[in-house]
């Protein structure tokens, strides 16, 4: 078969395995959106149906063929197509190495522990979603084996989500963190407590979080925003992207940081290059680069003076008695508080690190076998105890308030903290460009997502993570700018 033939059929085969994840990525959102609770079982029936399907497509004899004759020929092919080849060929060796009907399964699994997880949170009922977790630990582990049995099992779990990240790595960058940020917070335990904000309508909420998004320029004709338990972000191509967040009356800021964060997914998602899509290039380098633009649009750009100064008065026009005695002043005290606190997503930017090592540690632990899901609320409990001196009421409060696990995602969570260090490097790169103090303070989002598509979104899974990093910002991962950036927002809270 001639280049152009295979070429021809690689095209076709990449459009057809774009179809199907198209579809579950669909019902993915609907699981946790819209559908019925009665709806789980069939659900995951026809994504397990899918799912094997997908798989068939990619590990099969002719796929194999295909694939092994253009990289034959590599030297042929222009530098996306070769991309292409490479990654399929890696997802190819990585799956023919688990058993089809473990990948069925798998998807019953994550459907129905997904399902377990949000009725245990709701009902402060670990137990009942304990078999669940430990079924998927167990079947993550095994997976790992299957794709490299020479190397750790959460080492190899860690790289599929961030390529070439190991605990090697991360084990000092976590301690670093930690023997900076306890400091920090030590600096900030005696100032005042900031002034609440008054309860705000949750219609009006929802008005302003269409308004949030045009301010910060997420095509909301390409983008929709629901509510859910837990906010996330789904793509299914660059027009079609789905975020959500989670209304509270009495935690305005909540809303507001819950739509900006996935606002920054969704802006890195909707920039990915046209001519990407439907093709494996057409999705994101690493969940860390992703976590970097949320966090880039939830605290660089959220919780800056200059922005929330621009933001106060729209705040104003939409919850007038709630912000009535706001001033520019307090609502920054306000937005940037340092607080020890319970949940993740509510935790203020310098605390943050510290609920990550603590996950961090306790997937260690799990994937090693030196922790069972049976202890691990009270580990989790201790460790809370231990980093944040936070004593834990519940489980829904605790173990049980993020969906990551529930979902087999085991390895994700350092990538948020890995994210933030990467979101302050690039803002470093970007102010050797733009006056990005004046666009903030005038609200101008646009050039800022202008100069973030043209280096980083546009390029999708074109290149690895470290290499995509460097092109950014013209140096190999540098967390020096994140404690920099940390040590800056206690300085302007002490004044």
């Amino acid at each position: 078969m001639q280049v152009h033939e295979m070429k021809k059929e690689l095209s076709v085969l990449q459009s057809s395995l774009h179809a199907y994840e198209h579809a579950m990525a669909v019902m993915r959102a609907d699981s946790e959106t819209g559908a019925p609770s009665a709806s789980a079982a069939a659900r995951g029936e026809t994504m397990a149906f899918l799912n094997q399907k997908s798989y068939e497509l990619l590990v099969s004899d002719h796929t194999r063929e295909l694939l092994d004759g253009l990289w034959a020929q590599k030297e042929e092919l222009d530098g996306d197509v070769l991309r292409q080849v490479e990654l399929l060929r890696k997802n190819l060796d990585d799956m023919t190495r688990i058993p089809v009907e473990e990948v069925a399964e798998h998807s019953r699994l994550r459907n129905a522990s997904l399902g377990a997880w949000l009725q245990a949170k709701a009902n402060n009922d670990y137990a009942s979603f304990e078999p669940y977790l430990a079924k998927m630990i167990d079947a993550e582990r095994r997976f790992a084996a299957y794709k490299d049995p020479s190397r750790p099992a959460y080492d190899v779990m860690l790289d599929s989500y961030e390529k070439g990240m190991c605990t090697a790595i991360l084990d000092p960058f976590f301690s670093m963190l930690r023997s900076e940020i306890v400091p920090l917070i030590e600096k900030v335990r005696t100032l005042p407590p900031p002034p609440a904000i008054a309860a705000c309508s949750i219609d009006r909420q929802r008005d302003f979080s269409a308004c949030l998004m045009d301010i910060i320029g997420v095509d909301r004709t390409r983008c929709a925003l629901a509510e859910t338990e837990h906010p996330f972000t789904i793509s299914m191509n660059r027009w079609d992207v789905r975020i959500t967040t989670h209304y509270y009356e009495d935690a305005l800021l909540s809303s507001v940081y819950s739509v900006m964060h996935e606002g920054g997914h969704a802006q890195y998602e909707l920039g990915v290059s046209e001519t990407y899509q439907g093709t494996v290039l057409g999705s994101i380098s690493s969940t860390g680069l992703h976590e970097s633009q949320s966090r880039f649009y939830e605290n660089l750009i959220g919780h800056d003076a200059g922005f929330l100064a621009f933001l106060l008065p729209k705040l104003k026009e939409y919850f007038p008695e709630a912000m009535a005695d706001v001033t520019e002043r307090s609502l920054f005290c306000t937005a940037n508080h340092v607080e020890p606190s319970l949940i993740r997503i509510e935790a203020d930017q310098v605390t943050y690190p510290l609920h990550i090592m603590v996950r961090y540690e306790l997937e260690k632990q799990l994937v090693a076998g030196t922790l069972t899901t049976k202890d691990l609320p009270e580990a989790w409990n201790r460790l809370y105890k231990e980093y944040l001196g936070l004593d834990v009421p519940t489980d829904a409060l605790g173990v049980l308030q993020d969906m990551h696990w529930g979902g087999g995602m085991i390895g994700y969570f350092p990538t948020y903290a890995l994210g933030s260090a990467y979101a302050s490097q690039i803002l470093h790169a970007m102010k050797k460009d733009l006056d990005v103090e004046c666009l903030l303070r005038t609200g101008d989002i646009a050039p800022i997502t202008a100069w973030l598509n043209e280096r980083l979104h546009r390029w999708g899974d074109r290149y690895d993570p470290a290499q995509l990093l460097e092109m950014t910002t013209g140096e190999k991962f540098n967390p020096s700018y994140y404690v920099a950036h940390l040590k800056k927002v206690v300085a302007d809270l002490i004044g």
